[in-house]
């Protein structure tokens, strides 16, 4: 049994999970979700998923798929640091909340000021997907730092 899982903004975060005899069956059941391109093979599909927030994959199996559950669940910590975080963020001459906005976490400002607040203290870990979006926004405005 094939299975495809797809997280996307309009999901809220909550994986939708489809099951299909073959990769046909599958993309018949992705294709009607809002945002999704024309998905014409397996490659496109897989193409496509890979830019969508993990957990988000095509599986040829169950045991792939929580293969790859596991991985992500197990991942090492993003190799940022608090410091880091704090530096892109002045460097952009961003509020706290301004940044998070950008980062897309959402929220209002003052629960975006925390956020922020908690990856710039260490309190909270930085995952190595917004490590990435840290990255890709520091490179975007020309930035030079250690991330």
């Amino acid at each position: 049994m094939k299975l495809a899982i797809v997280v996307t903004a309009e999901m809220n975060a909550i994986p939708a999970i489809f099951y299909g005899d073959t990769v046909a069956d599958l993309l018949a059941q992705i294709r009607p979700l809002a945002g999704t391109p024309a998905l014409q093979d397996e490659e496109a599909a897989r193409a496509w998923l890979a830019t969508l927030p993990e957990p988000s994959g095509l599986f040829l199996s169950e045991e792939e798929a929580k293969a790859h559950l596991a991985r992500i669940r197990d991942a090492r910590p993003a190799d940022i640091s608090p410091d880091d975080v704090q530096a892109v963020r002045a460097k952009l001459k961003m509020t706290r909340a301004d940044f998070a906005e950008a980062l897309g976490i959402g929220g209002n400002s003052n629960t975006r000021h925390k956020v922020m607040w908690e990856f710039e203290t260490g309190k909270k870990p930085v995952s190595l997907v917004l490590a990435r979006k840290i990255r890709s926004l520091a490179a975007e405005n020309g930035l030079r730092s250690k991330t």
